[in-house]
């Protein structure tokens, strides 16, 4: 997970305190850098949004941050920043802009990257002097002939708690969702197709059929993007327009095949924690069964 983040370094913001809402957090988080051949050719880098054999990609290579107005180099025609920038994307201090000097971790070891530490629980190398800062990531280098194409993929991401440094978890915690959408290739989970359902009225009971035909059960209970249809759950609602919060489960089918619970996770944004929770209970009965009407008050 190569992120770049910014937090506050207290409780208080004026900003976001005047509105009465709590302190977020920001990250940039490289989900790919520049596409390299594999020194023996067994790895595979995504480019375009396709899988390339024989490729790969390179991770962060430095992060760093410079206090405004201070070291913070410029755009234009002063040479003295342009070696500023040259030194800081090597990962080096940008000052002195010659010779090229390495950060110092707590330690006294030289470094290619700043604060390393976790705030949130206040170890290792961390920033102990906050203030007004610049970011970057940087990631090289690499050799370019006229007229290549390279790609690089970062999301911007930001997170917002009930805390500043819950905020920082939820960065953290998005940031692990977003690499896997780019590993997936942005080919996402969703829901599978809705099953074409007939209703018949009998004597105080409804009969409910979805499955018309081997085609039609195929349609709705293939996988998608790596993930199995597991079951439907069959509810009733006291009205047309209720929504899912006043329905009753009157029944679940499942497929027979072991999983009776299925744990998902999910960020609390009181805490900043993802937590796993039981997203559904399978009976592992199979997918054909009976239920019941109830009547719902």
């Amino acid at each position: 997970m190569d992120v770049g983040y910014g937090y506050n370094s207290t409780n208080v913001d004026q900003v976001f305190g005047a509105l009465g809402l709590p302190i977020p957090a920001a990250g940039y988080d490289l989900l790919s850098g520049p596409m390299v051949r594999h020194t023996d050719g067994g790895e595979e880098a995504i480019f375009d949004l396709k899988k390339r054999p024989g490729y790969t990609r390179l991770p962060m290579t430095t992060f760093g941050s410079v206090p405004r107005f201070d070291e913070e180099p410029v755009r234009g025609p002063n040479y003295w920043d342009t070696l500023r920038w040259w030194n800081m994307l090597r990962g080096y201090r940008p000052i002195p802009e010659f010779p090229q000097t390495p950060w110092v971790a707590p330690d006294g070891s030289a470094t290619k990257f700043l604060f390393t530490g976790d705030p949130i629980t206040g170890t290792g190398f961390i920033d102990s002097n906050p203030g007004d800062r610049r970011l970057y990531i940087a990631s090289g280098p690499i050799s370019m002939a006229l007229g290549d194409t390279t790609e690089i993929h970062v999301a911007l991401i930001a997170g917002h708690a009930s805390h500043r440094l819950l905020s920082l978890s939820a960065v953290l915690n998005t940031s692990k969702v977003a690499q896997s959408a780019f590993d997936n290739m942005f080919r996402l989970p969703k829901a599978p197709p809705l099953p074409k359902v007939t209703a018949t009225e009998l004597d105080r009971s409804i009969l409910l059929s979805w499955s018309f035909s081997q085609e039609e059960v195929e349609r709705v209970e293939q996988s998608i993007n790596g993930y199995d249809f597991e079951g439907y759950n069959v509810y009733q609602l006291p009205s047309a327009d209720a929504g899912l919060d006043r329905a009753v489960k009157l029944a679940t089918f499942d497929r027979v095949n072991g999983v009776e619970v299925i744990v998902q996770e999910k960020l609390d944004p009181q805490t900043g924690v993802v937590l796993p929770f039981v997203a559904q209970h399978g009976r592992d009965k199979g997918i054909y069964g009976r239920c019941a009407y109830r009547p719902i008050l």
